[in-house]
């Protein structure tokens, strides 16, 4: 007898998807229409990327400023991603904006499915990634244009790969993550002592393999540029080093507290807000999700040591962050681990709350309700209080921790001073490089010029010996006065070369714009001769 049934009248029923899928769909579409609705909003540091990655495109190498080698990029894989786009005919910034939505999606799959095999359930999981999904601070840098989503992404992906037993693309995923951002170095550790500890005699094949990217790049840098740490790198660490910005102890315990606090009731780390909120609703605020944190490390220790990289690396890559900066809370650098830090805080209660009810009968059904209901809480606090819905939506966090509307002044210049004709050759000295000189392709250093443009000792010396065309005044830079108020001529440097006013661009009846008109102001000196 055929034991199919061929029977042509039998009716078919269809399978109904699985639960996991839904959630995990779920939580995907929500990221990325988050991602997409509020429409690009760029960051002068996005800028710098899209310059080089259009140089690459166009035969003009991997530099800044054509026929000048100086290693710009503090994300070189993320530089040749976006360098394939204009090949494609893909607009560079529109094009970064897309990427970024869906890296974003794709973490927030990821997230659920991390949660789900970590603690078996499919509600506490869809609260950690619906809570990410929303999260102000990761929405900010994906619509900004910087690498932050896809770093974020690959950091999950690599945690996500060896909880699953996936190890060789968890080693390929960790020897890319440095080549992201820097600090892909402190992720890639950890992923690389787990690999120790799991294969022992085998781990030499999979240390070549994570190493490989990361030598080809150092080796190529060092034979393109001299070095293959970014200019800004050594810069930075100059000002990161001096001890008039260090914190001590109570700083830095107060830094990480509100980091974590942030992810749940507040927008993303700055000094101010760190300054200004009460250490006691900071530690209250962020108690229960740091016991969940701090707990489901315990568990993975204990019964799943699989989930150990994902449970740790968001605790050290915050403290490495924060020691890196001698304190300085510079937001960008915390983004990256915001996702595992809600999920696996969401996963901890989840497990904390199951245990504790373990010998009731409905106790994991609770513990899973409970938990998805605070995320949906959660997530709805941070629509409500942190997102502006007229005339646009907007994270509001996105103009409370950097300076608003910068961009629109900085291309305004830079499209004016494309249009004043001349060539590549011509210099422009600016204090932020990013979108005027994207916009105008003249040779553009940086200078950060914090008062007028004839009284700082390195802009003199830089006019001393380059003579260049323009130099920019912004006035974003406290303390400043008008820049309308500056002279019509000034004379710079030692050798006292002529400068005239040439463009000066004032927003103060801009509605876009919300910090005083003195802020917004962008000058231009041209030289006379």
């Amino acid at each position: 007898m055929n034991a199919t049934n061929d029977n042509p009248a039998a009716p078919v029923v269809p399978r109904r998807p699985r639960g996991w899928v839904v959630g995990m769909c779920l939580a995907g579409v929500c990221a990325l229409a988050m991602r997409l609705w509020p429409g690009p909003e760029i960051l002068d540091d996005a800028y710098i990327t899209y310059r080089i990655a259009e140089n690459i495109a166009s035969g003009k190498g991997f530099v800044y400023n054509a026929g000048e080698k100086l290693q710009s990029s503090t994300t070189p894989a993320y530089t040749l991603l976006l360098s394939l786009l204009p090949r494609a005919g893909v607009d560079v910034p529109r094009g970064s904006f897309v990427i970024n939505a869906l890296a974003g999606m794709a973490a927030a799959m990821l997230l659920f499915l991390a949660v789900r095999r970590i603690c078996g359930d499919g509600r506490a999981a869809l609260a950690g990634a619906l809570l990410f999904a929303v999260y102000p601070g990761s929405v900010v840098y994906s619509i900004a244009g910087m690498e932050t989503p896809v770093f974020e992404l690959f950091l999950i992906a690599a945690g996500t790969a060896f909880l699953f037993r996936r190890d060789w693309l968890a080693a390929i995923l960790a020897g890319i993550l440095p080549l992201l951002r820097p600090e892909g170095l402190v992720v890639s550790a950890i992923l690389g002592v787990a690999l120790i500890v799991a294969k022992r005699n085998r781990v030499w094949a999979y240390g070549i393999v994570a190493l490989l990217p990361l030598a080809a790049w150092i080796a190529w840098a060092t034979a393109y540029f001299g070095t293959p740490i970014p200019h800004s790198v050594s810069e930075k660490q100059k000002f990161f080093t001096d001890p008039r910005f260090a914190v001590g102890l109570a700083g830095f315990l107060r830094q990480w507290a509100y980091h974590f606090y942030s992810l749940f009731w507040g927008n993303p780390v700055n000094g101010e807000r760190i300054n200004n909120t009460r250490y006691a609703v900071i530690l209250l605020g962020g108690a229960p999700f740091a016991l969940g944190y701090a707990y489901q490390i315990f568990k993975s220790a204990v019964v799943r040591p699989r989930a150990l990289p994902l449970a740790l690396a968001p605790g050290l890559f915050a403290l490495a962050c924060i020691l890196g900066q001698a304190g300085l809370p510079f937001p960008w650098y915390f983004m990256p681990t915001a996702g595992l830090f809600i999920a696996l805080s969401f996963c901890g209660l989840f497990a904390l709350l199951r245990d504790g009810l373990a010998r009731r009968p409905w106790g994991a059904v609770a513990a899973g309700g409970a938990v998805l209901a605070a995320g949906i809480l959660l997530a709805g606090h941070h629509l409500a209080a942190n997102y502006k819905w007229s005339p646009r939506v907007m994270p509001a966090t996105l103009y409370d921790h950097v300076f608003p509307h910068r961009e629109p002044a900085y291309e305004e210049v830079g499209q004016w001073l494309g249009a004043q004709g001349g060539d590549d050759r011509d210099i422009v000295l600016c204090a932020e490089v990013g979108a005027v000189g994207y916009f105008c392709r003249y040779k553009v250093w940086d200078q950060h010029l914090t008062q007028p443009p004839w009284a700082p000792e390195r802009g003199g010396a830089l006019v001393d010996k380059y003579r260049p065309r323009f130099i920019t005044f912004m006035a974003i830079y406290p303390p400043v006065e008008e820049v309308k108020d500056q002279p019509e001529t000034v004379r710079v440097g030692r050798s006292q070369v002529p400068y005239r006013k040439v463009f000066c661009v004032n927003k103060e009846n801009d509605p876009r714009y919300t910090l005083p008109r003195e802020r917004h102001n962008v000058l231009v000196y041209e030289r006379e001769d």
